[in-house]
């Protein structure tokens, strides 16, 4: 009879397998970026008036890439295209704590490095940053600033299902788990008040800032909901997109380290 090991760490040793796979395999140049040049491996700790470690934007983004890999695979993405998206995901935040002054430790050489390694990468999967674009602010004030002809919602429509995908992928995450996007941002909205109180972010969105990220985030999930419906994922509502993309990502990881 076959030995079937019941010890409770294996899914912990088959997660380990799968994220040594996936940093030293395919995304081992990107891996190489954001432990070296980008200096995120340590964890947080304070160091006089600063911070010093990122280690949980590495956790942060590599979580996003798997499940940008599930999400693009239940779509039937075509590969490249998936690739290059699993890969910004990975990437998209890399240099986000250089704006950060108080958490810096940086040379000036240093900062030249990461930036120039940066857009190497970006210049072989998003050129124009345009995917790029989709996980930060700049992509709100596109669809939410006022333009003859154009409500935000049809502003949504016609934008480029990738950036869309790598928009709701982004949006999805608290501390390195997938969670329904309104529980992020009313999470996140407890301790950024300050983003609804700027007057010209209210301005040029036409509201409060988290109320647009609110509007976003839902009708993103609509849309993402009828893409899967079309290709065979019967999800009942669109509120359970998140849900079956955790489960998705689980079995990725506990099923798929030989396969990174």
């Amino acid at each position: 009879m076959e030995h079937v090991s019941e010890h409770p760490a294996e899914p912990s040793r088959l997660r380990l397998r799968y994220w040594l796979a996936f940093a030293r395999g395919q995304h081992r140049r990107e891996m190489e970026l954001l432990l070296h040049e980008a200096k995120l491996g340590k964890k947080p700790r304070r160091a006089g008036e600063r911070w010093e470690g990122w280690n949980n934007v590495i956790k942060h983004q590599a979580g996003e890439a798997v499940a940008m890999r599930v999400l693009c695979r239940a779509l039937q993405v075509p590969p490249d295209q998936a690739q290059r998206q699993e890969t910004l995901a990975f990437v998209h935040d890399a240099r986000k704590h250089l704006e950060a002054r108080r958490y810096s430790d940086f040379t000036a050489q240093e900062r030249s490095a990461l930036r120039r390694k940066m857009e190497e990468i970006l210049q072989e999967i998003d050129p124009d940053e345009r995917l790029l674009t989709a996980t930060n602010e700049t992509f709100f004030y596109r669809v939410f600033e006022r333009t003859e002809g154009a409500t935000w919602e049809e502003k949504i429509d016609r934008t480029p299902r990738d950036e869309l995908l790598q928009y709701y992928i982004d949006s999805l995450f608290v501390n390195g788990a997938i969670v329904p996007p309104l529980e992020r941002i009313a999470e996140t909205e407890q301790r950024r008040q300050d983003l609804n109180e700027d007057v010209e972010r209210t301005r040029r969105l036409g509201m409060k800032y988290w109320d647009a990220e609110r509007r976003m985030a839902t009708r993103v999930q609509e849309m993402i909901w009828g893409w899967l419906r079309e290709r065979g994922v019967g999800l009942p509502t669109p509120e359970h997109v998140p849900g079956y993309l955790r489960g998705e990502v689980e079995k990725e990881i506990l099923g798929g380290a030989d396969d990174v």
